[in-house]
């Protein structure tokens, strides 16, 4: 009987109780700064029994204030098995996978309970637009929003009107030192001066945001700018010796830098006036008056060519200035051409008219092959008809060459004394 009872109590010293968990931790999900409390509850043992782990370390302690970890404590009724875990003033260090553990004993069996994730939540530091949001008419452009240092990382939508057209939009993510995330949404467009002054809006959305129930938005207006567009007036009549002046309308964003003007390549003394007045005069006809309007995103030109309206002018074949009358000396039975340049705009109409006839229509030149001196001896005139200054004629006397001839001979018979005589002579080279 003393042999039974002394087997007995070597079998009853040598078995393990298995120990039980009641409630073991769940993940947890919980904001930055917060205080959260993984749940554990076990059936009554000494707490000393009781440990967490972090990440498979059980090395957090062995009482329940946990002294190498200020913000860390093991709390609830130890003598009902509550052995909850406690985090305050929760951070990214915290950030892991914990757990209940049961150190055996003696007569009691070690026991893990499940892993419980500590997800640690923040809302981003800052949601901004890249500002100012300019971007340059017909010019590929970007807008870029930014959620910097949140966990998780944020996602970003748009709000704006449907007026705006854009190419893509690319969302990315980068990492803001061990933990936390920036965010980068980047929308591609090309803009035009129609989104000027409209309101664009940026959302970054997280479980983060949802948890605390806030709305994080940010906003800009939209700068359109874009070169100068110019519309050149002309003020006046183009006619010799009038004043016209040509106005140079512009429109652009930002505001002019300068203006300026040109005859053709000749930069004129005038600066940041868009009125320039000229005086007109034949030899300006044709030129190209510019010009040029300088902003801050680049240089337009804008041209005009005179078309001067002036009167006709008798003109060599360098384009010298005639005499309205010249001589022209021929030996009979040769050919002779005379010639009749005139200068005027628009052109005048030609006609040679000779002995008061109209010989020839719409020639510079009159060629005769044969002169004879009974038939083409004489003036000859060159007459230029222009449709606004009217009619202006140059004459040509056509002579022979050899000694002069008496073409008229007078007589006196008598005179008295103390008369007044004229003796004329003509002569004909």
């Amino acid at each position: 009987m003393l042999l039974i009872l002394i087997l007995f109590v070597q079998l009853i010293n040598g078995i393990k109780i298995n120990n039980k968990f009641i409630e073991e931790p769940d993940d947890v999900e919980t904001i930055i700064g917060s205080t959260l409390i993984f749940r554990c509850r076990t059936e009554p043992i000494h707490q000393s029994q009781i440990t967490w782990c972090k990440n498979d370390f059980c090395t957090l302690g062995k009482t329940r204030d946990l002294p190498f970890y200020p913000r860390y404590q093991i709390i609830g009724n130890a003598d009902k098995g509550e052995h909850h875990f406690q985090i305050v003033n929760v951070s990214l260090e915290d950030i892991g996978m914990y757990q209940c553990q049961i150190r055996a004993g003696q007569q009691t069996a070690g026991a893990m309970s499940r892993k419980a994730k500590l997800t640690v939540l923040q809302i981003p530091t800052s949601l901004l637009i890249d500002s100012p949001v300019i971007l340059i008419e017909h010019v590929l452009s970007f807008i870029v929003c930014r959620a910097n240092n949140a966990m998780p990382e944020a996602k970003i939508s748009w709000h704006f009107p449907k007026s705006i057209s854009y190419i893509s939009k690319n969302d990315y993510a980068l990492l803001s030192g061990q933990a936390l995330r920036n965010s980068i949404s980047n929308l591609t467009l090309i803009a035009n001066r129609s989104y000027h002054g409209i309101l664009i809006q940026c959302q970054a959305h997280s479980s983060a945001i949802q948890t605390l129930n806030k709305t994080m938005i940010t906003q800009q207006y939209i700068q359109t700018i874009f070169r100068p567009e110019i519309n050149i007036i002309l003020i006046g009549k183009q006619i010799e010796n009038n004043i016209i002046y040509i106005q140079c309308n512009v429109e652009c964003r930002p505001n002019l830098i300068k203006i300026q003007w040109f005859n053709g390549t000749s930069l004129l003394n005038i600066t940041n006036e868009n009125r320039l007045s000229l005086l007109l005069t034949r030899y300006m006809n044709k030129n190209k008056i510019t010009c040029q309007a300088i902003n801050q995103v680049g240089t337009t030109n804008q041209s005009i060519i005179l078309d001067i309206i002036y009167k006709p002018i008798f003109i060599d074949t360098y384009r010298n200035q005639l005499n309205n009358s010249s001589i022209t000396l021929v030996n009979e039975g040769e050919s002779i051409e005379l010639e009749c340049h005139v200068d005027s705009s628009p052109s005048s109409l030609i006609t040679w008219i000779f002995n008061e006839e109209i010989i020839l229509f719409n020639q510079t030149s009159l060629k005769i092959d044969y002169v004879q001196s009974m038939q083409h001896i004489g003036l000859y005139i060159c007459s230029a008809h222009h449709s606004l200054f009217g009619t202006f004629n140059r004459t040509i006397r056509l002579g022979l060459k050899g000694p002069p001839e008496m073409i008229e001979e007078k007589t006196v018979d008598s005179v008295y004394i103390g008369q007044s005589v004229t003796f004329i002579c003509s002569i004909s080279n």
